[in-house]
């Protein structure tokens, strides 16, 4: 169920390969920056991919329990100064 969630959403890959490429450094971004850097990663063909920084943030909680169990803590840290701040972190648990 795991991996079909992560697979079946064009967010998942996109942020997997983001962060990857960061060397699993952890950052704090607001969803709006978030958005626009992992939007770099999406797949061409990503038909799917969310059209709101809100809109992306809402996939980010529905995959954040399945991101973990990849290595991938993704938190909200609610709003910070009228933005929403994201925490992107290798997860404690199974860090790779």
């Amino acid at each position: 169920g795991i991996t079909r969630s992560l697979d079946g959403s064009p967010v998942a890959p996109a942020l997997i390969a983001w962060f990857d490429a960061r060397d699993r450094q952890p950052a704090t971004l607001t969803a709006q920056a978030l958005f626009g850097h992992v939007g770099e990663y999406r797949a061409p063909s990503a038909d799917r991919w969310p059209r709101t920084p809100r809109g992306f943030a809402d996939t980010l909680k529905r995959l954040a329990p399945a991101l973990r169990l990849v290595g991938i803590d993704c938190r909200s840290l609610g709003k910070v100064g009228g933005n929403v701040s994201w925490s992107i972190a290798p997860s404690d648990a199974n860090a790779r």
